[in-house]
């Protein structure tokens, strides 16, 4: 699957298809150990109308917080301490079956097999932008 920009991914929520008709805003759980990095997604995402029900800093914490908050969509790190962002999709994947794994990453240039979505952290710096000129 091929990488989307994340202002794209952003701006286009049928982008990330969630089963079912929705009256409600897309729950959206942040799994990322840098917080900027956190911050930054969560202000994008709540500025396109997604809910942000949770953001965790590894995928230690990510498994019993998707249990918890049973979010639509996760935007899971690939690399983070204590459990990695593959590891942690597992475990996910059983606790949260209905949500969709969006693969984050500065490390790798294509999605990994364990993701339904794959955004690229070079993109960030045009989430910036998008931003600023809000």
């Amino acid at each position: 699957m091929a990488a989307i920009p994340l202002t794209e991914a952003a701006t286009n929520a049928s982008e990330i298809e969630v089963p079912g008709a929705r009256t409600e805003p897309i729950r959206v759980m942040i799994v990322d150990d840098d917080p900027d990095i956190r911050a930054l997604l969560r202000a994008l995402m709540e500025a396109e109308g997604f809910e942000v029900v949770a953001e965790v800093a590894d995928g230690y914490e990510a498994v019993p917080e998707a249990m918890r908050t049973q979010p639509d969509v996760v935007i899971l790190d690939y690399m983070m301490p204590k459990l990695n962002g593959g590891e942690a999709a597992v475990f996910i994947r059983a606790v949260a079956p209905h949500a969709r794994i969006v693969a984050f990453s500065g490390v790798i240039g294509e999605s990994p097999e364990w993701a339904d979505r794959f955004i690229q952290k070079g993109e960030l710096a045009k989430m910036i932008d998008l931003i600023a000129k809000r």
